[in-house]
């Protein structure tokens, strides 16, 4: 198997174990019906919402940044 292959498998495992962390964490946060909306619990949702979306941007990078750090000491892609 080349490199590009397990390159393009590695980064489809790290999709799919992140959506499926999002869908665990979506069932965990809301067992409850949403109450009506009022603009500080709205506040506090784009606040978590965007928490979340950076921490798994960084996680995305650190995952890439060993990746590429880990092709680089194999001798780059052939």
């Amino acid at each position: 198997m080349s490199k590009f292959t397990q390159l393009i498998r590695f980064l489809f495992v790290i999709v799919v174990i992140i959506i499926i962390g999002g869908i665990v964490i979506i069932i965990i946060v809301k067992p409850t019906p949403p109450p009506p909306i009022d603009w500080k619990s709205h506040v506090q949702l784009v606040r978590t919402l965007g928490g979340l979306v950076s921490g798994l941007g960084l996680a995305g990078l650190w995952a890439l940044n060993s990746l590429n750090a880990q092709i680089k000491s194999r001798g780059g892609l052939q």
